[in-house]
């Protein structure tokens, strides 16, 4: 009986023995040549981490101070980027809700008391008539740190006629309230029977409720008496 008989193959047989062998080899070989490699990569990471530990640790001189004490600082830094940030003041005429909105303390609530006044008055004269609406002292300084108003806004202000507007749209002019609005409607028909019309804003502060020096310090400069 010879034994060579039983170690010829046909051609598949010899293809499928080959494949098994590969398949034998990269099994042992993959696993070691990946473990090899992650050993690298560690060597190479505990390496940084050591460089960067050593580059941050202070060196100290003879006295134990610090070798440098201007030395860099992240934390400084970011505290200097946000201040220049800042120093980038919004135009209050101009700047949209979420410009507004993203300002240090600086709420939805507040942001929409702002451009709803804008929308009725166009255009704001000067940061102290925030006050005017209602918003709190210090969120009005918090404003004068990050807003600006150009300086020749008064030319772009269209004044309204108070003699010549309709009675409903009184109530919806800055500064008229519901109550100032109905006492102003009152007086001007009481000057209109008797063929009159406004002539002085003195008239209006003696014979309007709610119209006084300081109402006439937000609002006189959107209106004329013509």
């Amino acid at each position: 009986m010879k034994f060579a008989s039983y170690f010829v193959f046909n051609k598949t047989e010899r293809i499928g023995i080959l494949t098994i062998f590969i398949l034998i080899f990269l099994i042992i070989l993959i696993p070691r040549v990946f473990f090899l490699h992650r050993e690298q990569i560690q060597v190479k990471q505990d390496s940084i981490l050591a460089y960067l530990t050593a580059e941050q640790t202070p060196q100290k001189n003879q006295n134990n101070t610090p070798k440098d004490s201007l030395a860099y600082n992240p934390n400084q830094t970011l505290k200097f980027e946000k201040k220049t940030d800042n120093q980038k003041k919004l135009n209050l005429n101009t700047c949209d809700s979420l410009e507004l909105i993203q300002l240090p303390g600086i709420g939805e609530k507040t942001t929409k008391k702002i451009l709803q006044t804008r929308r009725k008055v166009k255009f704001f004269y000067g940061l102290d008539q925030l006050s005017c609406i209602g918003l709190h002292p210090d969120i009005v300084q918090r404003l004068r740190q990050y807003c600006y108003i150009e300086n020749n806004v008064h030319t772009q202000i269209q004044k309204i006629s108070l003699n010549q507007i309709d009675d409903k749209s009184i109530f919806r002019l800055p500064g008229f309230s519901y109550d100032i609005a109905k006492s102003f409607i009152k007086f001007r028909k009481y000057l209109k029977k008797q063929g009159k019309s406004i002539r002085s804003w003195e008239e209006i502060t003696q014979n309007v409720e709610g119209i006084d020096n300081q109402w006439m310090s937000c609002w006189q400069i959107y209106y004329e008496l013509t």
